[in-house]
């Protein structure tokens, strides 16, 4: 915001210090139509915004009594072109505001009154009339930026004018006076923004801009500033297998569908930073035929917790205000299976491993309302603990994951979740098993072992954004 400022700034001295003795003021018409949801915002905060960032140009903005002068001098109550011409304006400026309650959208658009030319289009996307504020002040920084480039731009004489007003209603208007600031601009500088002829201003779902998506990712950050989820469902699959020498061993298992339940909370900071903390709880009670053990029917809890952190980088815009981005990942992964005592002796051993690794995280906003996340990761198994009976030692092996997140913005501050989740730990030791655990299996002799554990979780939830 501060070099947008500056850019500005620097940009409206150069032209009144270059402008020739024949000086024309930038005056601007602003229109803020009435908000289609069950709660109006359109023509307050944001167009506070709007005006201050034009005001911060040194534009005068000419809205209210005026413009009512002009419509009754043309015998109707329309504001448009003809409106601002009678009015002696250069500029028309428009802002469309759209949404329910807690997705806003505002559409914007700036006219060149001479020939009614459009100078610039653009739309932007923010949640909470919190974020109003903020959104229509880079509506109009980048509007002001527009009207400051192209008033240096010679008119041409081949742009059809717009033949159709744009029907607002009068009482969208404030009542305050224009700001008296002024600044004089060139007309002699040959530098040009996109001048392409387009349709009246009522068109309003074709408006783009190439600083929608920016501006997109900018509210959303701002907006979404932390998450915190809890979901539940199932794991349907999760499965333990130990082999030594190619066999498999009968201690391997596996378990029927589980109870998932998952908890999460993320930071997304505006500079592109996101970290996250995901937490996975799943019990379970094994059934062991065994008679070396006298406790058959354990009771466990199956943990994982993860934390990532990494960068965001926007590389596609998508649709309208939508990006794709990409964030490599730094992540750190514990999992856990804690078992209950089957006695003096255990056919199932509690286990936990602790894996450092990374991978990349694929994001699609596609706001207001959807977002997309794609994860992949890989790592370092670097710890390994076992008990109460060891199947080697020096165990060491590698760990992977993956997840895909869909989530769904009901309302401004709460949305619902639906997350599939894979992961594979395979660990490898080194000498002997416990002789202990050596006797749960008469058949393979479990000596350089392996074991392969594997989840599969979806569950659905609930969001909330703060």
């Amino acid at each position: 915001m501060l070099l947008r400022w500056l850019n500005l700034s620097l940009l409206g001295a150069a032209v009144v210090a270059a402008a020739p003795p024949e000086v024309a003021f930038a005056q601007v018409v602003v229109a803020f139509p009435r908000v289609t949801g069950p709660k109006p915002a359109g023509r307050g905060p944001t167009a506070q915004g709007v005006i201050a960032a034009f005001e911060d140009a040194r534009l005068e903005v000419l809205r209210g009594p005026p413009l009512r002068a002009a419509a009754e001098e043309l015998g109707s109550s329309v504001y448009s072109i003809e409106v601002a011409q009678v009015a002696d304006c250069d500029y028309l400026a428009v802002v469309r505001i759209s949404g329910r309650t807690g997705a806003f959208t505002a559409k914007g658009q700036v006219f060149r009154v001479s020939d009614g030319r459009s100078v610039l289009i653009l739309e932007q996307a923010y949640r909470r009339r919190a974020g109003a504020p903020a959104a229509g002040r880079s509506i109009g920084t980048q509007m002001a930026e527009a009207i400051l480039r192209d008033s240096q731009v010679v008119q041409s004489d081949s742009g059809e004018p717009l033949g159709e007003a744009l029907e607002l209603d009068e009482d969208e208007f404030e009542p305050e006076d224009s700001f008296e600031d002024e600044s004089a601009f060139d007309s002699s500088s040959d530098r040009r923004v996109d001048d392409e002829p387009v349709d009246p201003p009522d068109r309003s779902e074709e408006l783009q801009s190439d600083f929608a998506g920016r501006s997109m990712n900018k509210a959303s950050a701002e907006q979404r500033l932390l998450q915190f989820a809890i979901s539940s469902g199932s794991r349907l699959s999760s499965a333990y297998n130990l082999s030594a020498g190619g066999a498999e061993s009968a201690l391997s298992y596996q378990l029927d569908p589980l109870l998932s339940v998952n908890a999460s909370a993320g930071l997304y900071m505006p500079i592109g930073l996101i970290a996250d903390v995901d937490f996975g709880f799943a019990p379970a009670t094994f059934n062991i035929t065994s008679n070396l053990v006298d406790n058959n029917a354990p009771s466990a809890q199956l943990i994982d917790l993860s934390g990532n952190a990494g960068w965001r980088f926007n590389v596609l815009d998508v649709g309208k205000g939508g990006q794709l981005g990409v964030q490599p990942l730094v992540s750190v992964d514990y999992g856990s299976t804690i078992v209950e005592e089957q006695g003096d002796v255990s056919a199932v051993n509690s286990y936990s491993t602790l894996a450092i690794g990374g991978g990349v995280r694929l994001l699609l906003d596609l706001p207001p309302r959807w977002g997309v996340d794609l994860e992949g990761k890989g790592g370092a198994i670097v710890a390994v603990e076992e008990a109460p009976l060891a199947t080697g030692a020096n165990g060491s092996g590698f760990r992977i994951a993956g997840r895909l997140r869909t989530r769904f913005w009901v309302f401004d501050q709460l949305g619902a979740q639906l997350a599939v989740r894979y992961e594979l730990r395979s660990i490898s030791f080194e000498g002997p098993a416990d002789p202990a655990r050596q006797a749960f299996d008469q058949q393979v002799t479990l000596l350089d072992s392996t074991i392969d554990a594997d989840a599969l979780d979806v569950v659905f939830g609930v969001v909330l954004a703060l």
